[in-house]
């Protein structure tokens, strides 16, 4: 069928199925290909934060647990639960606030990091009162833990309680997928294919708002080639409107 046929509804919805399409080439077909400035802002990367530290109070309290199904006893008061609070990325580290928990003794608290990088699946962790070694090319150095505060009476570093432990898949990539998000390449993360959506519809309307840029040659080919293709849809749709205009007048 000839231009000069088609009606401006058709071009119309191919313009509108136009967005989507290159949303998915971007999601999929791209990703770490563009850099977003204001991901770590986004309520869908601390909603990811809050499921790392539930995670992670889960597994070190689990396998915790398994070391000592009893109770570890520290000062005649029995552990009960490890709890992570406060999770932040500081550089290449995971730093939060740990907590063990104890039957009637309040909650003792530690600053705590977790180093990390963009390889490895999954972590051995020594774990003690004063020092957590962690030996794998994930989460590499240690993880030390340094009393914030001591009790009248209460000795925290009279003994060590020593165990092996392993952070699950899960966990590992849910922290490498948070880190990777917060240094502004969530292609990975909640909300990824929605935050390519909102980029295709600012690119093929020209309006460019800057938070999503892409940093590869192929990225930027496709963000032109998205552009002109807008372009070329409007103009033949404003022209089609126009001659069906002047055909029923």
């Amino acid at each position: 069928m000839p231009l000069n046929k088609i009606p401006p509804f058709v071009f119309a919805i191919i313009y509108i199925l136009t967005i989507p399409s290159f949303a998915i080439i971007y999601t999929y077909g791209l990703p770490d290909q563009f850099y977003h400035n204001t991901v770590m802002l986004e309520a869908s990367l601390a909603k990811d934060k809050v499921e790392i530290g539930a995670l992670l109070s889960k597994e070190l309290t689990q396998n915790f647990q398994n070391a000592h199904p009893n109770g570890y006893v520290a000062s005649k008061r029995i552990i009960k639960s490890i709890e992570c609070q406060d999770l932040q990325l500081s550089e290449n580290k995971l730093v939060f606030d740990l907590f063990f928990n104890f039957n009637t003794l309040p909650a003792l608290g530690f600053p705590a990091d977790i180093p990390i990088n963009n390889d490895g699946p999954e972590t051995e962790v020594d774990v003690d009162f004063v020092k957590t070694a962690i030996q794998n090319d994930f989460m590499k150095d240690s993880l030390s833990f340094h009393p914030i505060n001591k009790l009248s009476g209460y000795k925290m570093m009279d003994s060590k309680v020593n165990f092996q432990t392993m952070f699950s898949f899960e966990l590992n990539e849910k922290i490498g997928l948070y880190y990777k998000a917060y240094k502004g390449f969530p292609s990975n993360s909640s909300g990824s294919f929605f935050r390519m959506l909102y980029f295709s519809t600012t690119t093929i309307t020209t309006l460019g708002f800057g938070d999503i840029v892409p940093i590869s040659s192929t990225a930027r080919g496709f963000t032109a080639l998205e552009a002109i293709i807008g372009i070329i849809l409007i103009g033949l749709y404003l022209n089609a409107l126009t001659r069906t205009r002047k055909n029923h007048s």
